[in-house]
Formats: C-alpha cells, sequence, structure tokens
C-alpha cells in the first residue's frame, strides 16, 4: 500500500473515490449496493478500508459533492471520534477532481 502520505476522497451520494495525493494512481471505488443496511454504505466500506490497509496516521482531503453530506457525516463521525487527520471542502457536481488513470496526480 501507500505509506502514510495523503489521500484525496470524492465523496458522492453512493460512492466514496480515493487516490493519493500527488502520485499516479488509479483511484479506489467503494460503492454500495441498493441495500445499503444490509452490504453496508460506500462511506461504511471507506472507513473499513482506512482501518484494514492501516491508513490510520495519512491525511484525508475529504471533498463532497452536493449528494454525498449524508456519506460525509459518517466519515466525518468515525474520523472525529478516532482523531485522524482531515480536512473537508464542497464541491460541485460536476468538478472533476480524480483522473480515472493518473487519480490525484497533477
Amino acid at each position: 500500500g501507500v505509506t502514510a502520505g495523503g489521500w484525496v476522497a470524492v465523496i458522492e451520494e453512493e460512492r466514496v473515490t480515493i487516490a493519493p495525493l500527488g502520485l499516479r494512481a488509479k483511484p479506489t471505488e467503494f460503492g454500495q449496493g441498493p441495500f445499503s443496511l444490509i452490504t453496508g454504505t460506500a462511506a461504511g466500506g471507506f472507513i473499513k478500508w482506512v482501518q484494514n490497509e492501516r491508513q490510520q496516521r495519512a491525511y484525508f482531503l475529504l471533498l463532497i459533492r452536493p449528494g454525498g453530506v449524508e456519506q460525509f457525516h459518517e466519515i466525518d463521525l468515525e474520523f472525529s471520534e478516532k482523531s485522524r487527520h482531515y480536512g473537508f471542502d464542497l464541491i460541485d457536481a460536476q468538478q472533476e477532481i480524480l483522473h480515472p488513470e493518473k487519480g490525484a496526480a497533477p
């Protein structure tokens, strides 16, 4: 995995897409099925990934699209409870943040 650096996470209504800050890497997507109560939310999948990949010390820049507020709320609660390093900002629905191949690389 990527060492404790930084990650960009784009949070949408039904998915969270992440890529390492400044590195060329295909983004990773966490989605949710139609039965999120059973299969878990996209935010929940992302939170599990943070724990499993031992990314607890990494910095996360969370970018929230208009539909992603509920997903963000779940992540925000978890991250503030666990004292993770993160910042967030609102972005519009169209703004392209993560390139499908290069991710968050300039």
